[in-house]
């Protein structure tokens, strides 16, 4: 099984983290391989990308090999050739978006009202359209319902980072990250959001699919093994980790090996990112006292997640 068919952690915060020292070694959870092809298409040299699951990595290995095939768009459901099956559809969690964004709101919001929400020109407009045509008791069960944690945590997450032994999960955020994030970006300008609420990229681009020339190769490198250990065997160099939310993962006992694990594989000017969705990650005090917290500028476009979490060694 594919669980993330795309990435679904925001590049544009990754960019910004980045930037601030660029490494050259970059590190992160595969997923479903997207935010690395756009960090690549940005600028960054390699990446290095990680999963235990072959079917993770088979998936991104697809992409790679659609990138530059005569129908690529067929092939990632891209583009002029949106569809209901390609490699952008293929996740579980894409399969449970799509129930709610085409099935559900089809035969709840108006098809005009469905296009107007994307045709505002600002983001107070789009919250503004939101509550004058789209919000209704209907539009409210159903979010819900749709919503509701334990179902999200049933069909649409991966069943290692839903119920953790030891550790109390945090209320759910769903809604109300989406309606800040609708009052920040455009859909235009929003991938995340635009698939949450059309089940594709109606509106939005991703922007290594929009780059003719953009080629990859040679330059993401992908591994079948989870993140700690592959960092544990590193020596120390500057470098850029991307741990997703992985540490969801890990009983509360374990998590202070982890970040011993990345402060041990890095030197000065490294960068660590990593995002809570359920739980509250304790960063220990070693890492606190050796790491410095940085102000991130970009808003995370991605309304799944309870915070975002970015640190740079000193």
């Amino acid at each position: 099984m594919v669980h993330y068919a795309q990435s679904w952690e925001d590049p544009n915060l990754l960019w910004e983290v980045w930037q601030r020292s660029c490494p050259n070694h970059v590190h992160m959870v595969a997923s479903g391989g997207d935010h690395a092809l756009e960090l690549l298409q940005k600028g960054l040299p390699s990446v290095h990308a990680y999963d235990t699951e072959a079917n993770q990595l088979q998936h991104i290995h697809a992409k790679l090999d659609a990138l530059h095939h005569a129908q690529r768009d067929q092939l990632f459901g891209y583009g002029s050739a949106r569809r209901s099956k390609g490699l952008l559809h293929d996740g579980k969690l894409e399969g449970y978006l799509r129930i709610f964004s085409q099935r559900v709101l089809p035969w709840m919001i108006l098809g005009r009202h469905r296009e107007g929400l994307a045709q505002q020109t600002s983001p107070t407009d789009q919250v503004n359209y939101l509550h004058q045509h789209w919000t209704s008791w209907m539009w409210r069960t159903s979010i819900a319902f749709l919503f509701n944690p334990n179902k999200v945590d049933k069909n649409a997450r991966h069943q290692g980072l839903v119920d953790t032994e030891g550790r109390q999960k945090l209320p759910p955020t769903y809604y109300a990250s989406f309606e800040r994030i609708l009052g920040q970006t455009l859909l235009s300008a929003n991938p995340y959001l635009d698939y949450l609420l059309y089940g594709t990229h109606a509106h939005s681009v991703l922007p290594y699919l929009e780059d003719p020339s953009f080629t990859p190769k040679g330059r993401l490198h992908l591994h079948q093994e989870a993140l700690q250990p592959a960092l544990q065997a590193l020596k120390p160099d500057k470098r850029f980790i991307h741990a997703s939310d992985i540490l969801e993962s890990y009983p509360e006992p374990q998590i202070p090996r982890f970040f011993h694990a990345v402060d041990q594989a890095c030197t000065s000017g490294s960068s660590f990112v990593f995002w809570d969705h359920r739980y509250a990650t304790p960063v220990p005090a070693f890492f606190q006292e050796g790491w410095t917290r940085l102000d991130i500028q970009t808003p995370d476009r991605v309304p799944f997640y309870h915070s975002f979490h970015a640190y740079q060694k000193q």
